[in-house]
């Protein structure tokens, strides 16, 4: 077994290899430093000498950004949210409605108009929702995946889409 690497001395051992599967244990020294140049790669007849790594102080150059390949996930948010948002606007629309006709039948209850306004100004807050998520979306998968998360989250400000049973809405925050 020969072990060495750059500015260093090799070492070499001599072992028996047994005739039947077997474990052998080998404890490697602490290679002493080379009074010459780098050593050759272990093991590699004729094999070039290894240059030493650049001095403390140099920067090692950045590797190059992998391209992504991956599922583009603002488009799969943003696409998600507007299925809510398109979802949520059909269901309060189909209330609405039905709530308004009972309301024109029995113009007098007071409860019927308040809840069929109440249900008109949800549904157009989700109409809204749903058109903006939409834009979004057509954003994402018109960019496509360009735009890595770590830039994202540099952004002085983010506009953050929020769907939850009780609310649906855009949160803007960052700094500045």
């Amino acid at each position: 077994l020969e072990a060495s690497a750059p500015g260093k001395e090799p070492s070499t051992q001599n072992f028996d290899t047994p005739s039947t599967p077997t474990s052998v244990t080998l404890t490697v020294p602490v290679l002493k430093d080379s009074a010459g140049g780098p050593a050759p790669i272990a093991g590699v007849a004729g094999a070039a000498p290894v240059a030493a790594p650049p001095p403390a102080g140099t920067p090692a150059p950045a590797p190059a950004p992998a391209p992504s390949s991956g599922p583009n996930i603002g488009a799969i948010v943003s696409g998600i949210a507007t299925g809510a948002f398109v979802t949520g606007a059909v269901v309060t629309g189909v209330m609405y409605s039905s709530k308004r006709s009972d309301f024109n039948d029995d113009p007098s209850n007071v409860d019927k108009h308040d809840s069929a306004q109440t249900l008109g100004i949800v549904n157009a807050v989700l109409i809204g929702g749903a058109a903006v998520s939409a834009g979004v979306l057509v954003y994402f998968l018109v960019t496509g995946s360009k735009h890595e998360s770590a830039k994202a989250s540099t952004a002085p400000l983010q506009l953050t889409p929020i769907v939850s049973p009780q609310v649906a809405g855009l949160m803007l925050g960052g700094t500045l």
